[in-house]
């Protein structure tokens, strides 16, 4: 494994938030973090995890408070934000290769691929596009904690 990996918001929201393969994302995490591979993100990447938990306050499944308790402990999973001088004009290209509706997925695409190391994801409509364009996409569901 390379010293970093880029890890989505969606992984990282199961880290925190009760999902389905949750067990898988802090098995993912740990096992990152035990081979020294720092997990990154792009710089936007809290506000994508903020907005996330606003939904799940608007929706009655968590209130204010425990969302914003939720959003601290994301801290303690050590993932680094990054970024590059062409990061957005990367993703803009790669959202346009991969016909994507929004250009937020590929930013972590982009960053994976500028600094050469692996990219997670949960997504798997925005994994079967990334694999099209790079072997850097990996899907969470293919992740086998006892590896």
């Amino acid at each position: 494994m390379p010293g970093e990996a880029v890890i989505d918001a969606s992984v990282a929201f199961k880290l925190i938030v009760e999902e389905e393969d949750s067990a898988i994302a802090a098995a993912l995490i740990a096992a990152l973090l035990d081979a020294g591979v720092t997990p990154i993100a792009p710089p936007f990447f809290p506000f994508e995890i903020a907005n996330a938990l606003h939904k799940r306050v608007r929706s009655g499944e968590l209130t204010p408070t425990h969302a914003i308790g939720l959003f601290g402990e994301l801290t303690t999973f050590g993932i680094e934000l990054r970024s590059t001088d062409d990061l957005h004009e990367r993703a803009i290209e790669i959202a346009s290769r991969l016909e994507q509706g929004a250009a937020y997925d590929s930013h972590y695409l982009a960053l994976a691929l500028a600094r050469d190391c692996e990219f997670w994801t949960s997504d798997r409509r925005f994994y079967r596009a990334a694999r099209r364009l790079s072997d850097h996409a990996r899907w969470l569901g293919d992740f086998d904690p006892e590896v």
